[in-house]
């Protein structure tokens, strides 16, 4: 996903599909995390999109504890499987 509004668009209706494509970071707090991430933002004023985990660290941003998005692709393929 490369568009913002779109990326906006999957963290509203938490799309798993978008999972693993990119990752959004708040710069009041400084965290990033998965579009599937439960503790969604209400407003895109303050976010960041990073295409990898690795752009978001680079900027200073630290991971999320609730939604681990360095493995959120990974789990969602998972869950697949279960």
């Amino acid at each position: 996903m490369s568009n913002e509004n779109s990326r906006w668009l999957a963290i509203e209706t938490c799309d798993g599909k978008a999972a693993g494509t990119f990752v959004y970071g708040r710069d009041s707090d400084k965290i990033y995390h998965s579009p599937i991430c439960r503790t969604r933002p209400t407003n895109c004023d303050d976010l960041k999109f990073f295409d990898t985990p690795d752009g978001a660290r680079q900027q200073g941003f630290r991971v999320c504890d609730d939604c681990y998005p360095d493995q959120a692709g990974w789990l969602v393929g998972a869950s697949r499987w279960v």
